[in-house]
């Protein structure tokens, strides 16, 4: 699975220009979602849990992602070992 090598290579991509006209759509959109609950539009759960998704698309940076997948790495290792533990391969 390809993942960033380092935050500079993080950093290249968040800075690429197509990667901040993505990133300004999901503001975009969040700032429509801010705007209909401000004029007392009700939103449901679905509603809220995409704008708090849609920040933490906005705002990732690159510790986030390397420790999303140091423990994703671990988990991995912890499956393998406990495998390897009860005969599967």
């Amino acid at each position: 699975m390809p993942r960033f090598s380092d935050e500079d290579e993080f950093l290249e991509w968040k800075h690429h220009p197509l990667t901040e006209m993505w990133l300004q759509y999901l503001k975009d959109y969040r700032m429509q979602l801010a705007q209909l609950w401000a004029s007392g539009e009700p939103l449901g759960p679905e509603v809220q849990a995409t704008a708090t998704t849609l920040t933490d698309m906005i705002e990732m940076d690159y510790e986030g992602i390397r420790e999303f997948y140091r423990k994703e790495d671990e988990e991995d290792e912890d499956h393998s070992a406990t495998r390897q533990g009860s005969g599967e391969a």
